[in-house]
């Protein structure tokens, strides 16, 4: 079950690939990108990067305060994995898929324990 779902995804992952360079002119993408400053590209990859690390760190932090202690890395995961589908889906939908990669990640199952705001030195 688990083997054909993975082959199953990676066959449709090769047909969007597929798709999307047979919509798009390979050489046209290869010219703009010759014809690029790579320093700006290395600095919009870098700021990209660095705006997931923070959201990825929130969302970490966040985690923990509700009593999951998680990886960073499992959460930076999760958290490129949603947004990716965010890509793709309609309304950034796709990014609610992000509780079910990290649950599957971590194996988590318990339910999130109840906040009581009484108790918080932030309230």
């Amino acid at each position: 079950m688990k083997k054909s779902r993975i082959i199953f995804q990676v066959i449709v992952g090769v047909i969007i690939i597929a798709f999307i360079f047979y919509k798009i002119d390979m050489d046209e993408v290869i010219s703009i990108l010759k014809k690029a400053n790579p320093i700006y590209f290395i600095i919009a990859c870098l700021s990209y990067l660095l705006l997931n690390i923070t959201l990825a760190a929130r969302l970490n932090y966040l985690l923990s305060r509700i009593g999951h202690r998680m990886k960073f890395l499992s959460v930076f995961f999760s958290h490129m994995g949603g947004m990716i589908a965010g890509d793709i889906t309609p309304g950034r939908s796709g990014y609610f898929l992000t509780p079910s990669i990290l649950k599957k990640k971590t194996g988590r199952n318990r339910p999130a324990p109840r906040l009581r705001p009484w108790k918080s030195p932030y309230f």
